[in-house]
Formats: C-alpha cells, structure tokens, sequence
C-alpha cells in the first residue's frame, strides 16, 4: 500500500474530532473537479510515508488526536486496507473512511467487520452523468448499493457532492430524492484549485452558479440535515473541460472491484 501523504493534525475532517489524515495513493476515477490528480495513478513509486513510520507518528500522537482519516485517491481499491484501519482501531483511534462508493463489497465488509466509525461518500453527479464527469465508465449500479449500505448502516455517515460548474438546480433535486432519508448531505462548492480541466478564469464569462445556502434549506423534505461547505469562486464556463475520456485512468473492473 503507497502512504502518499499525512496531514498531521486537521479540525475539519472528521466532523467534531482532530484527526490525521492518510492519503493513500490509486484512483479509479478522473473526474474533472479533482484537486488531488497527483493521486491518481497508483504507480509503483517511493511511498511519502512507510507504515510503520504512520504508526510511530500516531504513537507519539495519542494523547492528542482523537481519529485517523483515510483518504486518497479511493481507499477502498487497496486490499490491504482491512489490515490498516484494523492496526489504526488497535492503537485506540476512531476511522473514517472517505470513498466514491464504486465498491461496496469492500464498504460492507469494513461496515460488518465494524472496523468504520464515520463514511463520507461522494456522490458526484445524477446517475445517467457519472461516465461524463468522472471521465471514465462508472458502474453506477454499484454507487447506489453504496449509497444504501450507508443509509441502512448505524454509523455516523455523510454524503458529499461537489457543485461543479454545470451541475443544475433541477439536477441536485434529483440527487436529494437519490439520498431521501439520509441523515447528513454536504454541498461543497467547487474550487479550481489544483484542477488540471480548467484553464484561467475569465471574470468577464462567469457562471451563474446555484444559491446552495438557499436550497439546502430547501431540501429538509429529503435529508435530515443539508449544509454548506467551502467558499463559493466564480468560474468561467467556457474554461471547463467535460469531454468524456479516460484521461490517465482506465474503465472501472466491476466484477474485481466487487471480489
């Protein structure tokens, strides 16, 4: 498993707890609001961080941190990584599991072998649009039976989507009725920071981008509990790249994915 980075000490992901966050490199998705695309490939390289080394550092930390975060990339593409939030739960930490939720066999196994404390998923766009934004073929089949694991789960969860530069009004209304009955939604919105899709932002071809304060208070008939993450950026709409290609990745193996 390739340890990519760690943040030390974080206030803001794990909602109520300091945590570290663990990256861990591969993904199997480009999708084009990405910040961390040097994530991506899940290449043999030097690692930023040995195992050990992880737990020498949450060691000397323990008395300070209250949970480890474990991010990417997409965690849940790494076999290994069972064994390493099993070792993190062992050294007395809480987990949370931030995922895509293509694979939901490796979600419920780490749900039933209660081995998570905390999921955020991402939920990326509608269902028919997954393949355009995420530029590659998405099993969406396999979003949804994430989605539900969640929702039936007894865990504390949270759905995340990313308002990019064309998500509508009408398309997000159609991902609250997606996720009717889940207990956290979190707009977040876009941020071009470290995107590779958009060029420089024109200021005089700004995109008229949804009110999110205004309808996550308008979805309380769907979720018990929708708010708003991040600082809302103009963008240019002509600047954004959504042409459907694989780009650096390769199509989603759904039947590995769910072994």
């Amino acid at each position: 498993m390739i340890i990519s980075g760690l943040e030390k000490c974080s206030f803001n992901d794990y909602p109520g707890k300091l945590a570290a966050v663990v990256f861990l490199k591969g993904c199997n998705m480009n999708c084009s609001y990405c910040h961390n695309q040097e994530l991506l490939k899940n290449e043999e390289s030097s690692p930023a961080l040995f195992e050990d080394e992880l737990f020498q550092f949450l060691q000397r930390r323990g008395n300070l941190l209250d949970a480890v975060v474990i991010t990417g990339g997409e965690p849940t593409l790494n076999p290994g990584l069972p064994e390493l939030i099993r070792r993190i739960r062992e050294a007395g930490f809480l987990v949370k599991l931030d995922t895509n939720g293509t694979n939901p066999g490796m979600v419920s196994a780490l749900l039933s072998d209660g081995l998570l404390d905390y999921v955020a998923m991402d939920v990326k766009t509608i269902l028919p649009d997954y393949n355009q934004v995420c530029r590659v073929l998405v099993d969406t089949g396999s979003v949804v039976r994430s989605i539900k694991l969640l929702l039936d789960s007894d865990i504390d969860y949270e759905f995340r989507t990313t308002v990019y530069p064309g998500l509508t009004e009408s398309n997000l209304y159609k991902l609250a009725e997606l996720l009717t009955g889940a207990d956290k939604w979190v707009l977040q919105h876009y941020s071009p920071e470290g995107n590779f899709h958009v060029d420089t932002i024109d200021p005089d071809e700004l995109l008229e981008q949804p009110n999110l304060e205004k309808l996550a208070s308008g979805f309380s008939s769907y979720i018990r509990e929708c708010s708003v993450r991040g600082k809302k950026i103009p963008i240019a709409l002509k600047n954004w790249d959504m042409d459907p290609h694989p780009g650096i990745n390769t199509p989603l193996d759904v039947p590995k994915l769910l072994s």
